[in-house]
């Protein structure tokens, strides 16, 4: 085994020196514990390594280690000045699926409860291929077919993902304005049927309320105040997952992910601040009766009439 030097030993100390600073940090919401779990590392190699107990370490773990703490791997090796990472972002018009659904996927094997805020239900909900076909056209609205296929891709797979998974670590919450689109058939809903939109919400309670744990929290107008509003400006999605990422979906059309502590903090505050409001705790969900009443009451709503929604529908959709 070869010899660790002197100077090497005094490398890794200042390595060490920079994580527990970055660990000690106000805005880091990962200790020595959570550390190693995400990395991969045994907990106490890594905080016999932190603590000096271990004089070398496994250098394939920096990188590791400078993705978890959000930081470069420069400020970890040399103490460059830490800067902010910029955000990832999505666009379905030059990148493909596969890109946005490979973070996702490692986002969903840490199974972190996810608390959202949206102004549509869940497009991966739709029953069948037709539906979502329909629903991504009106959503696409003509941009181009390479958006829309992308889209479509990437809802059919999402759904398949989550009718394995279950939906027991995630809370919707949605404006009950946006939520009454659905039964009025609004836009993105305005080429759907009356008994489309039945089917869809008849097929939301059996399999995804009942079978698969999908909680929805309808929020009155009176707690949609300024900062909810500012949440989903540019937005119809803005998700926190635990405290470790912040996912917005734009109305542009754009996906993008942050992991930095500061925004991640203040969207996660926001959407606890909210459904705090609306009656229920950090950790508390509505109860599967409680969701069911409330698409009961929705069908109640479906929209029969016949009648032309499509410009004026859009352009209400698009100023909200």
């Amino acid at each position: 085994m070869r010899h660790v030097t002197d100077e090497e030993i005094a490398f890794y100390d200042r390595v060490a020196d920079r994580i527990n600073g970055l660990l000690g940090s106000r805005e880091c919401s990962l200790n020595q514990s959570s550390l190693a779990e995400r990395i991969g590392w045994n907990r106490s190699s890594l905080c016999n390594f932190i603590n000096r107990i271990d004089k070398g370490i496994a250098a394939h773990f920096i990188p590791r280690i400078a993705q978890a703490l959000s930081v470069t791997i420069e400020h970890l090796i040399c103490g460059s000045e830490v800067t902010p990472r910029p955000r990832t972002i999505w666009d379905p018009r030059f990148d493909e699926t596969e890109i946005m659904l490979e973070r996702f996927d490692e986002l969903r094997r840490r199974k972190l409860h996810s608390l959202s805020l949206t102004s549509f239900l869940p497009p991966q909900t739709l029953p069948h291929h037709a539906m979502v076909a329909n629903f991504v056209n009106s959503l696409v609205n003509g941009a181009n077919d390479v958006v829309a296929e992308r889209w479509h891709e990437a809802i059919q797979r999402r759904r398949e993902i989550m009718l394995i998974d279950s939906c027991e670590n995630v809370d919707y919450f949605i404006p009950m304005d946006d939520l009454l689109r659905l039964p009025q058939r609004l836009a993105p809903y305005q080429s759907f049927s009356s008994n489309e939109v039945v089917h869809i919400l008849q097929n939301l309670k059996r399999e995804w309320v009942r079978e698969r744990g999908m909680r929805i929290i309808a929020l009155d107008e009176s707690l949609v105040g300024p900062d909810v509003r500012l949440e989903l400006s540019g937005n119809f999605l803005l998700s926190v997952l635990g405290r470790e990422i912040q996912i917005r979906f734009h109305r542009d059309l754009r996906i993008d992910w942050d992991d930095t502590p500061s925004a991640v903090n203040t969207s996660r505050e926001c959407l606890i601040k909210l459904k705090r409001a609306a009656g229920f705790g950090v950790r508390e969900r509505p109860t599967a009766q409680q969701v069911e009443n409330l698409i009961d009451a929705l069908l109640k709503r479906v929209d029969t009439r016949d009648r032309s929604r499509s410009l004026s529908s859009r352009s209400h959709y698009d100023a909200a």
